[in-house]
């Protein structure tokens, strides 16, 4: 390029690299945004669908096809949720493979897990479980001052 638009700094290294990371953040966005509707397409479907063939009342617990179908929708609904919240505690902890570690144990061990999170957060953070507006390295800037 010429030094004059270098000088202006259109092409600067800089500027070069702050518009990648822009683009980089904008495909992470797009990329947690489809996951999140699919899981929502999925969720939905599951327990409208479900609800549709097998009414929950009155309850039919003699049914074995009834069983079954709230069964699943009961696993499917579970691990909807658990993968949303699962995303706020990946967000919000200090570090990726911490976060991931709380994600496995909640997947794995369920809701005493969840519990123990929420717990620790409370105590980590002061009493709160406020999550502070913005993005991520934000959030992860404002809590380690919090924590």
């Amino acid at each position: 390029p010429h030094p004059e638009v270098c000088a202006a700094g259109l092409f600067s290294i800089e500027s070069t690299l702050r518009a990648l990371e822009q683009v980089k953040m904008m495909d992470s966005r797009c990329l947690l945004i489809a996951f999140y509707v699919a899981l929502f397409i999925a969720t939905l479907t599951t327990i409208s669908v479900t609800l549709s063939r097998h009414p929950l009342f009155p309850l039919q617990t003699e049914s074995l096809d009834w069983s079954n179908a709230w069964l699943q929708a009961t696993v499917v609904d579970y691990y909807g949720a658990c993968l949303c919240f699962s995303g706020v505690v990946i967000a919000s902890e200090n570090s990726l493979v911490v976060g991931t570690i709380w994600t496995l144990g909640f997947c794995l061990l369920g809701s005493p897990v969840c519990c123990a999170w929420v717990l620790c957060r409370l105590l980590r953070g002061g009493g709160t479980l406020r999550i502070e507006r913005g993005s991520h390295s934000e959030i992860g800037d404002n809590t380690q001052a919090t924590r």
